[in-house]
């Protein structure tokens, strides 16, 4: 969901959720009032247990309500707690000690734990109430609303449709008990809140205070999760240390996580080589035969060729919308190819939009529902005969058509646009598609305002089968294509509003198959990831559902 964008991505199967009242196996201890952020010791070493790794970019925002990415989802995944957390691809109580779910499985009963803030005030129900309900205002500008429509009247608050907020289906019963009223069921919907950054609580105050500033550096947030953030040096490094007010504290061994913003995968991997990072957590794909040692698992999320039908401009708009240049520009591509050369190990060509590893109601989505969808290879002669087609329907040659704009992000994104454009010029012999490389937040904002052609997508799928195809419903919140398809929106609403599984995934894989051969994507690459820690670190956690490095139970052991 990135996000989005973005978002932004990382999964295993989907734990299945709990169905009665969950309870915490973890102490209650609720700690003592904060006012003290320096570093202390942990146990008997005489070192602080300072965790140090690497990102390449840093996050877009630390305003959980606004997150998009997987760099914001780790950060936040560290400082703040939800309703429950997603720890290991299971769902486990966070600040809701316990729950329960009505026999029609739509009202979620949330019996929340007396817990701290960062700063000792007490987080509430109405914290909570407050959250939710800021990150679906329309003001607010949340990137993936869509993910709380199934919540009683969010989607008419968020679209303007009702202003009241109290008709809204989350209510604060008490100053520990919080109602969630939905739709229809959601089978997943715990995981939905456990996995998504933007259902962690922000601080009414703190966020009125700071406006538009607020969770801009660490001195305009207050949190409620095992670490707070102590330094963000913007473009340098993030520093976190243990929150003493956290109520599982006895339980978290490290007194501080360093996450140091380093662009360059070669500089970060001589970094851990030298012992300057514990954890290396992704390493370049050209790097992988120097550590013989390391892990490798799919990353949760799924990259597609987004394509603009509107266009950059009216001219490329002509271009974009025609249904045989988008195949042409697929069938072109070796995804295998591009998974060994560039991606990072464990990466997968992907031929379809649901993950390989997705749960149906029966098994596996995949084997459920089989569709052979684009291959791994490229297929050159049908990907030039849709070109043909394009050419023949737009009523141009070749050279006739118009430049085509690739908006790629910074990082291994824009090696991908290299490997994409270069097999555009020889396949297809296209040689108008011109590749813009910009920052992660302009790349994220020049989509949002459609000022783009051609990009990859990355986004989250790890919940469910719907995931993913929710996204490209007519006027979604992320949906920056152009393409507004009601049949396609239709097919997909049918679907979720099933009661029976079964026949849900069989309307889901029906949708799946019209936006394959309709909609403005095509499925490029499964992404994986491949990491290493030292060997005097334990309790690293590599995730495919949620933050996609977990280090809250980690410990150093020298």
């Amino acid at each position: 969901m990135k996000r989005g964008f973005s978002k932004l991505i990382t999964l295993l199967m989907i734990s299945a959720l709990c169905l009665t009242a969950c309870t915490a196996t973890t102490n209650n201890n609720n700690g003592s009032k904060a006012g003290d952020s320096n570093i202390s010791t942990n146990g008997t070493s005489q070192e602080p247990k300072m965790l140090t790794y690497a990102m390449s970019k840093e996050p877009g925002t630390l305003d959980s309500s606004k997150s998009q990415d997987d760099l914001s989802n780790e950060i936040l995944f560290h400082i703040s707690e939800g309703l429950v957390r997603s720890y290991d691809s299971k769902i486990i109580p966070g600040i809701a000690e316990t729950w329960d779910i009505s026999k029609d499985g739509r009202t979620y009963t949330f019996h929340l734990r007396e817990s701290l803030w960062s700063n000792g005030d007490p987080v509430t129900a109405a914290d909570f109430e407050y959250s939710f309900k800021r990150f679906i205002d329309p003001n607010t500008g949340s990137a993936f609303v869509e993910t709380l429509y199934g919540v009683v009247n969010a989607e008419a608050f968020n679209k303007g449709e009702i202003t009241d907020s109290n008709q809204v289906g989350i209510k604060a019963l008490d100053e520990y008990t919080l109602e969630i009223t939905l739709v229809e069921p959601i089978p997943f919907f715990l995981t939905v809140l456990g996995a998504n950054s933007y259902f962690y609580p922000v601080k009414q105050d703190v966020v009125e205070q700071f406006g538009d500033q607020y969770a801009a550096d660490e001195t305009k947030l207050i949190t409620n999760g095992p670490f707070t953030l102590s330094k963000w040096t913007h473009e340098s490094e993030l520093v976190m240390v243990k929150n003493e007010n956290y109520w599982d504290k006895d339980n978290i061994k490290l007194d501080g996580i360093t996450q140091l913003i380093i662009p360059d995968g070669n500089t970060a991997a001589s970094m851990y080589d030298s012992g300057q990072l514990d954890y290396l957590a992704d390493i370049a794909a050209a790097l992988i035969a120097k550590y013989p040692d390391a892990h490798s698992a799919l990353a949760g999320g799924v990259q597609m060729l987004q394509f603009n039908v509107d266009g950059y401009n009216e001219e490329t708009g002509k271009v974009m919308s025609n249904k045989n240049f988008r195949k042409a520009l697929s069938y072109a591509v070796d995804r295998q190819g591009i998974a060994n050369a560039v991606a990072a190990l464990g990466t997968q060509p992907a031929n379809r939009f649901v993950l390989p590893t997705t749960q149906a109601a029966n098994g596996l989505y995949h084997d459920e529902y089989t569709f052979s969808g684009v291959p791994s290879s490229a297929q050159p002669e049908l990907a030039n005969e849709y070109l043909d087609s394009a050419l023949a329907e737009l009523n141009m040659t070749k050279e006739q058509l118009p430049k085509l704009t690739y908006v790629a992000m910074e990082g291994k994104q824009k090696l991908y646009s290299e490997a994409l454009q270069d097999a555009w010029s020889t396949v297809l012999g296209l040689k108008n598609i011109e590749i813009t490389v910009l920052p992660t937040p302009q790349a994220i904002q020049a989509t949002m305002n459609r000022e783009y052609d051609i990009y990859v997508q990355s986004l989250d799928a790890s919940e469910d089968a719907s995931s993913i195809l929710d996204y490209w419903v007519a006027n979604g919140s992320i949906n920056w294509t152009g393409w507004n398809d009601e049949t396609y929106t239709i097919m997909y609403n049918t679907a979720m509003a099933q009661v029976d599984q079964e026949q849900r995934f069989a309307g889901l894989f029906a949708a799946e198959q019209y936006l394959f051969d309709n909609g403005p994507l095509e499925p490029f690459l499964y992404p994986g990831v491949s990491y290493i820690y030292k060997d005097y670190l334990t309790g690293v956690i590599k995730a495919a559902q949620g933050s996609p490095s977990q280090l809250i139970y980690a410990d150093i052991n020298k």
